[in-house]
């Protein structure tokens, strides 16, 4: 059984990989789901977890050389992706030549430089 890198953020249903997001009653799709409330009315009871399809159009796309951090080694490509199911996120791309207005979808991928047990992560990639 493969193993996700974030479950809670993402997962995969038998036909496609999702994120998990919510919908709350007065129309507000967000990611990641949180169960504070929605952020437009306020509403705790109205706000329903939801997969959301990781599908979008590429808004703005950037490559990282230096990164302090130890989640990811540099350099890798950070875009900005407006998901067809509503919102705005950000997240690391298969590479850095994708163009900004292209359409990409998300790929459950485990690094090349990982070990064969290493859990799957999300890189969005170009539309075949």
């Amino acid at each position: 059984m493969q193993t996700f890198a974030h479950p809670t953020l993402f997962g995969r249903t038998e036909d496609r990989v999702v994120l998990k997001g919510m919908r709350c009653g007065c129309g507000r799709v967000a990611f990641p789901y949180q169960p504070y409330g929605c952020e437009d009315c306020g509403g705790v009871d109205t706000v329903e977890p939801a997969d959301l399809r990781a599908a979008g159009i590429v808004a703005a796309a950037i490559e990282v050389h230096i990164h302090f951090g130890d989640n990811a080694k540099a350099p890798f490509a950070v875009g900005s992706i407006k998901l067809d199911d509503g919102p705005m996120i950000r997240a690391r791309l298969s590479r850095s030549d994708l163009r900004v207005g292209g359409r990409v979808t998300g790929r459950l991928t485990v690094p090349a430089d990982a070990g064969d047990d290493a859990p799957a992560d999300l890189y969005f990639d170009q539309d075949k």
